[in-house]
């Protein structure tokens, strides 16, 4: 990169004399390049008692280009953290340097730039340039992606009615772990009497259950580019069960004798949702004929009476 300069200090004859300056002249066609492929071409021409000339001819060529020739970023010795994004490398040749080829950046040997957390190796491949020869696999060093450390949301505090009803609790928490094998696990502390939780199903028995409250924890695995995340512990409060308030809405006062079916509805104000279950006082003048444990029966009338 720094200019180059080539000068003649002394000249020898074959037989080993040495020759004054007085001797001999140089011709000074270029004695002094910057840059690959430039030459430098000098000339001695002889006088006085001396006749015939010598030329010789130096010239620049391109080397090797080394990690040291570049600028990295981001600071490699520092991690980055997992957010879903890839993480890209720069590598540029320092100021100063000129004549550098095109540089192409690789992880673990691929240019695809890495998402996911984990150590991946960089080196780079740079083509010809006016100065430098193209080289492959050059060092550049480690990009480290640290795991994110997901946060559980929960609320602190739920009810459970003790009528011995499996109710979901999948949704009384959260976390911000977006691994496709992300799940969180709900465990029960301690053996309360008459409470069992299989799975995400949590129930308390109405005649077993003698516990006021209890505590649920919520947990979460490490997962490829999420750290486990602090578990939460929820405070469950067993209440006796309430009056559900079903009420039928729009049901007819009477129906004749083939109009064809009809259908029922209802709806009720149950906490922990219950089931559904419909009959007929007398299956022979009105049947239900589907939706029994739903709340909207489809009703058959068979025969002229009352149901």
């Amino acid at each position: 990169g720094s200019e180059q300069v080539v000068e003649i200090t002394s000249v020898t004859l074959s037989d080993g004399t040495v020759l004054s300056a007085d001797d001999y002249d140089i011709k000074d066609n270029s004695n002094k390049a910057t840059n690959a492929n430039d030459s430098i071409t000098l000339t001695i021409s002889g006088r006085g008692n001396y006749t015939g000339t010598a030329t010789a001819t130096w010239k620049i060529t391109r080397i090797d280009p080394k990690q040291e020739d570049f600028d990295v970023t981001p600071d490699l010795a520092t991690a980055l953290t997992y957010d879903g994004t890839a993480k890209t490398v720069t590598v540029t040749a320092k100021s100063g340097i000129n004549g550098m080829g095109d540089v192409t950046v690789k992880y673990d040997g691929s240019t695809e730039a890495p998402i996911n957390a984990g150590s991946y190796t960089v080196t780079m491949d740079v083509n010809n340039g006016s100065n430098y020869n193209d080289m492959t696999d050059i060092a550049v060093g480690t990009l480290t992606i640290q795991k994110a450390t997901p946060v559980i949301t929960a609320t602190t505090s739920q009810t459970l009615v003790k009528n011995g009803v499996a109710v979901d609790i999948s949704g009384w928490a959260s976390f911000d772990n977006t691994d496709a094998n992300a799940a969180l696990t709900y465990t029960l502390v301690g053996t309360p009497a008459g409470i069992t939780l299989t799975g995400n199903k949590l129930k308390a028995e109405n005649v077993a259950s003698t516990v006021s409250s209890f505590e649920i924890k919520v947990t979460g695995a490490a997962t490829t580019n999420f750290n486990a995340p602090a578990e939460k512990t929820i405070t469950v409060t067993v209440v006796e069960k309430a009056d559900a308030g079903v009420s039928i809405t729009d049901a007819p006062v009477s129906k004749t004798y083939g109009d064809g079916t009809f259908t029922l509805t209802a709806d009720k104000t149950a906490p922990d949702g219950g089931t559904w279950s419909w009959s007929s006082t007398d299956s022979d003048v009105l049947e239900i004929i589907s939706g029994a444990d739903t709340d909207t029966p489809t009703i058959k009338v068979k025969k002229v009476g009352s149901a």
